[in-house]
């Protein structure tokens, strides 16, 4: 789950809806050319300052990790620099994460973390040769789900979805 705990950071920290994308809403691939950097493809809702889900992999890991912001918070207290759960876990917590595409959906341990805007940022590892992201890249539909909420952007062009795994695996 170290990769996961990279990509919910990225999301938190930096992944700024791209410019094009603010008043359209849409999804946005990138694949950077360098071999060790890591692709993202974000969906970002109209008028919104984040993501509302990103999905990102290292090249050729055949790992992929989609991330997406949950109201609920698990985050109680802090102590020190730690954020703990009100039976006093530190942060990240596991939860399950539902990935759904077409008819097919698969529940994974998934992890959520604080996020500095209020709630959770939520996510999930799985493979690039899941069932699941078969069927995405079949459809372009996916669905995120956990604490509760449901992520289910509009498809992504089906061309979009095939370049990103071709990098992730």
């Amino acid at each position: 789950m170290k990769t996961a705990a990279f990509a919910a950071a990225g999301l938190a920290l930096g992944l700024a809806v791209p410019a094009g994308a603010q008043g359209s809403g849409a999804w946005t691939l990138d694949t950077p050319k360098a071999p060790l950097d890591v692709a993202h493809l974000i969906y970002a809702a109209p008028g919104a300052s984040a993501p509302l889900v990103a999905v990102s992999c290292r090249r050729k890991t055949g790992q992929v990790i989609a991330s997406f912001d949950a109201a609920q918070s698990l985050a109680a207290n802090r102590r020190g620099e730690t954020w703990v759960d009100r039976i006093g876990r530190p942060a990240p917590w596991p939860v399950s994460v539902t990935i759904a595409s077409g008819a097919t959906r698969t529940t994974l341990r998934g992890q959520a973390s604080p996020n500095p805007a209020g709630g959770s940022t939520v996510s999930v590892e799985v493979s690039d040769r899941a069932p699941v992201l078969a069927e995405w890249k079949k459809t372009g539909a996916l669905q995120l789900e956990a604490l509760d909420e449901a992520k289910a952007p509009p498809p992504a062009k089906k061309g979009l979805v095939s370049r990103f795994l071709r990098f992730c695996g």
